[in-house]
């Protein structure tokens, strides 16, 4: 036998136990799989934590309508990364059609946090998120 052959035999032998050691570690996996839930979670609390203090804000007039999108916006991306599914776009949705009514309202009766500004940029939020479903 050549050495080219045996040495082609020999790496390939090499290379298959190797692929067998690597593979044969499932525990590894599965913590790095874990630690990569736990990282998205920890996402998915702070952005929604945020949302829920930015409509704080704007209901008391200290933030704008953007605030609330780019947090909702940034909770759907999360939960999407996390559970992969469809309901992370509708909650947006939702979110985004509430958030149009109340800025829509207030543009109605003149009141802070309804300008024409906040009202179409609202009307971009909700179009924007149904476009996504």
């Amino acid at each position: 036998m050549s050495t080219t052959r045996t040495t082609t035999i020999a790496i390939a032998g090499l290379l298959i136990c190797l692929g067998g050691v690597v593979s044969s570690n499932p525990q590894r996996g599965n913590a790095q799989e874990a630690a990569s839930k736990a990282k998205l979670e920890r996402a998915i609390d702070a952005a929604r934590s945020t949302l829920e203090a930015a409509n704080n804000s704007y209901h008391i007039g200290t933030t704008n309508a953007e605030d609330i999108y780019r947090w909702s916006h940034r909770l759907m991306q999360a939960e999407r990364k996390a559970k992969n599914n469809r309901q992370a776009v509708l909650d947006h949705v939702t979110r985004m059609r509430t958030l149009h009514d109340v800025v829509a309202e207030k543009y109605k009766i003149g009141a802070k946090g309804g300008s024409a500004e906040e009202y179409y940029a609202a009307r971009y939020y909700l179009a924007e998120a149904e476009a996504e479903q």
